[in-house]
């Protein structure tokens, strides 16, 4: 998987397992989206348990206009916090109904070069594939929602769902570092 340096960043299709469903997420499977929302996570990341309720319900307010939204864990079986069990007691926990998908090789994760617990990536598809067109942090303060003064990720996802390119394609993400496999 490899990025092709044009307008916007593009990623290869890939193919994942899917936790929630059980089955197998591709990426060319939603072509017809009008966006994929990629949100890194661990368990064991403070910030991504202070960010789930606000993800979940982004995926409320865009899924129904058929913006799909996905967790991606590449840290799957690393420790118990981590373990196939934790991970299931959580999607049980949040009523999860959209995929939370595993990527212990860290094969997206590289790929899209994603740095911090909770990151977003925004794909929009194209003729080619899929590019990136927005990534980074979603809002600008992770410890009182009830403060936040800017919406990253929803301010992208409203201009999507207006036909329009996002106005900010990054703002640097806050949170847990992603620890890099050699």
């Amino acid at each position: 998987m490899t990025f092709t340096n044009t307008t916007a960043q593009e990623i290869d299709d890939f193919q994942l397992q899917d936790m929630v469903s059980k089955g197998t997420f591709t990426l060319s499977d939603h072509q017809d989206a009008p966006a994929i929302v990629l949100v890194f996570v661990s368990n064991g990341c403070p910030f991504v348990r202070l960010y789930e309720d606000r993800v979940i319900a982004l995926q409320h307010k865009f899924g129904p206009q058929g913006v799909i939204f996905a967790l991606i864990n590449p840290l799957t079986g690393s420790n118990e916090e981590e373990s196939q069990k934790a991970i299931q007691e959580k999607i049980t926990s949040k009523k999860l109904d959209f995929p939370y998908l595993d990527d212990s090789k860290r094969t997206v994760t590289n790929a899209l070069g994603a740095q911090k617990f909770p990151e977003a990536f925004v794909l929009t598809p194209s003729p080619t594939g899929f590019g990136v067109v927005y990534h980074g942090a979603i809002d600008n303060n992770a410890q009182l929602p009830q403060a936040v003064t800017k919406t990253y990720l929803n301010d992208a996802l409203s201009h999507i769902s207006k036909g329009k390119h996002p106005t900010l394609s990054y703002f640097r993400p806050v949170g847990c570092n992603i620890q890099s496999i050699k």
